[in-house]
């Protein structure tokens, strides 16, 4: 929401994105903001603001993207990941806290390198020029949610839970 909190990574994003927009005419959609803050340099992409989004609009945007990327720094487990994989689009983010605890690497996403740039980029940059590995991971991001996040799934898991502390 704050793009100013390092813990969620903009910064990290944004010069990742100069490494991207070297190698790919990415169009990047940033929600949660209607522009940029005052005095921020941009890579040379084309960018689209697209403000706060109720659940409707978020489902749609993440069903257009092809790839989400979440940046952040420290973040136990991102919604902004956890939706756009239950949508079945790919996210790239860093190897660090929460995030490899449902993004699968080369499975349903990338797991860059922790705080490393270049190596957001390269996930980023491989997963919108190759729209084979690109669809792979789609599928495999909606099957993965599906598989743990689903109410059947969730549901016998608590059964599962419970029915143990019962036992004992």
């Amino acid at each position: 929401k704050n793009l100013e909190d390092p813990r969620k990574g903009f910064d990290l994003f944004l010069e990742s994105l100069h490494h991207v927009a070297r190698d790919s005419a990415a169009h990047v959609m940033i929600a949660g903001h209607n522009g940029p803050p005052a005095g921020l340099r941009m890579p040379d992409l084309t960018f689209q603001w697209l403000g706060f989004l109720d659940d409707s609009q978020a489902i749609d945007a993440y069903r257009s993207a092809d790839v989400v990327a979440v940046p952040s720094r420290q973040d136990n487990s991102p919604q902004a990941a956890t939706e756009a994989l239950s949508c079945g689009t790919p996210v790239v983010a860093f190897d660090c806290t929460g995030l490899p605890d449902f993004v699968l690497h080369e499975h349903t996403g990338y797991l860059a390198q922790p705080f490393d740039t270049q190596d957001f980029a390269h996930g980023l940059t491989r997963l919108l020029n190759d729209s084979s590995l690109r669809a792979r991971l789609s599928a495999s991001a909606r099957e993965h949610a599906s598989a743990k996040w689903s109410y059947r799934s969730v549901g016998r898991t608590h059964r599962e839970v419970f029915g143990g502390l019962m036992a004992r």
